[in-house]
C-alpha cells in the first residue's frame, strides 16, 4: 500500500518536522501485515508501472523500484493540470486511489448539501461573493465572514462587522489588521482584495462560548477496516485573543476535548447528547458526500453549535491537519485516525484479491 505526499511534506518528513506522523503509520501497517511505502507523483513511471518508494525499515529509508502499488492513500494537495491527469491516469491504470482529490471548493460542498433535505437544514446561509450579494448581507446582518472557495487553516478569511453610523469594521489575518470604514467603501475594497480564486459570504454562527471566547468543533469521519464509515474522533478549537474570529489551531486556536468545552460553556447541556447528535449529522453528511464525490474516505467536518444548542455545518476538511487531536490529549482518537486509513486500505486490497 502507498501513502502519496507532496514534495514539500515529504522533505519535511526526511527532516523529521512533519506533522504527518510516520509511526503511527507503521504501527498501523504492523498490525495489518501491510507492507507500506511512501511516494510522491514524480516518482511513479508509468513506462514500466513501477514507482521509487520510500520504505521505512530498521529506524532508516531503504528506496527500492517496485510495482505501482494498488491502493494509495493520498495525502498531498495538488492543483497543477500535470498533477491531476497523473493522478487520473492511475485510476485508468486500476490503482484505487483514495481521497485522490481533496481540494474541494467549498461552495460546491455548500450547494451539494443544500439539494438534501434532510441535511439543508443545518447550513449557515452561504452565498457566493458579489456586489448585490454583499450589500444585502450589509443590510440585513450585523457580522459574516468572507471566506475563499479553496482557503486552508483560516488563511484569507475577513470578518465584516456593522459599526454605528453605517460604518463597517474590517478584520483580516484574523484580527491582526483592522480598518474601519463607511458601508460605501467595502465592496470597493474587498474587491480589490479577493483575488486568485472565488470567495464566499457565510453567516457569522453564534457560538457557544467558553469564559467569553468562542468555539466549533473537528469532527473526523473516516471509512474503516469494512470499508464503512465511522467517527474516528471529535474535539473543541477555542478562539483565543480579543479581536480574533478563528478557530483554526493553525491561526492561534486552542484544542480541547469536545467535553471540556461543553461543561465549562455553562449552558448544563448533556455533552454526550450533543457528541451523539454530531455523530449522527457527520456519519450522514459523510454517506451522502461520498455518493457525490468519488473515492471520499477520510474528511474532517467543522461544525459550529449555536448558544441554544443548534449544529450548523461550517466546512469541509479533505485533508484534516490531524495533529489537533494530539495536541488535545486525545490520543486514542489520534490512533485511530492514523489506523483506520490502513485498515481501510487493508481492506481495498482483500477485495481486489477476491475478485480476482
Amino acid at each position: 500500500m502507498g501513502i502519496l505526499v507532496g514534495n514539500k511534506e515529504w522533505r519535511r518528513i526526511l527532516a523529521g518536522t512533519s506533522r504527518e506522523d510516520i509511526r503511527m503509520y507503521e504501527r498501523a501497517a504492523g498490525r495489518h501485515r501491510i507492507r507500506l511505502g511512501y511516494l510522491r507523483l514524480k516518482d511513479i513511471s508509468f513506462l514500466d508501472g513501477t514507482v521509487r518508494l520510500h520504505e521505512w525499515a530498521d529506524g532508516g529509508w531503504r528506496i527500492s523500484r517496485e510495482p505501482i502499488p494498488k491502493v494509495i492513500h493520498n495525502r498531498a494537495i495538488y492543483r497543477k493540470a500535470g498533477s491531476i491527469a497523473t493522478l487520473r491516469r492511475l485510476r485508468a491504470h486500476g490503482i484505487h486511489v483514495f481521497n485522490g482529490w481533496n481540494r474541494y471548493d467549498k461552495m460546491t460542498i455548500q450547494r451539494l448539501i443544500a439539494r438534501n433535505g434532510r441535511l439543508s437544514r443545518y447550513l449557515p446561509e452561504t452565498v457566493p461573493f458579489g456586489r448585490n450579494r454583499l450589500l444585502r448581507f450589509m443590510r440585513r446582518k450585523d457580522a459574516f465572514l468572507v471566506k475563499p472557495n479553496r482557503g486552508s487553516l483560516g488563511r484569507g478569511i475577513i470578518k465584516l462587522s456593522k459599526r454605528s453610523a453605517g460604518d463597517w469594521e474590517v478584520l483580516r489575518q484574523n484580527g491582526r489588521r483592522r480598518l474601519i470604514m463607511p458601508g460605501e467603501a467595502v465592496y470597493p475594497y474587498l474587491r480589490a482584495r479577493l483575488r486568485g480564486a472565488g470567495h464566499h459570504l457565510q453567516e457569522l454562527i453564534p457560538l457557544m462560548r467558553v469564559r467569553g471566547a468562542p468555539f466549533d468543533v473537528r469532527v473526523y469521519v473516516q471509512r474503516n477496516g469494512r470499508g464503512a464509515w465511522q467517527v474516528s474522533g471529535m474535539f473543541a478549537k477555542i478562539m483565543s485573543g480579543k479581536r480574533k474570529y478563528l478557530s483554526n489551531v493553525a491561526q492561534g486556536g486552542r484544542a480541547v476535548p469536545l467535553e471540556q468545552a461543553l461543561r465549562r460553556s455553562g449552558t448544563g447541556m448533556s455533552p454526550g447528547r450533543v457528541k451523539a447528535r454530531l455523530r449522527r449529522v457527520s456519519l450522514r453528511l459523510a454517506r451522502y458526500l461520498s455518493r457525490k464525490l468519488p473515492h471520499l474516505a477520510d474528511v474532517g467536518f467543522d461544525f459550529g453549535i449555536t448558544r441554544s444548542g443548534n449544529i450548523r455545518f461550517i466546512e469541509m476538511n479533505s485533508r484534516d491537519q490531524r495533529y489537533g487531536y494530539k495536541l488535545a490529549g486525545l490520543h486514542a482518537a489520534y490512533r485511530r485516525i492514523y489506523a483506520n486509513p490502513i485498515a481501510y486500505g487493508s481492506f481495498l486490497l482483500n477485495r481486489a484479491v477476491r475478485r480476482r
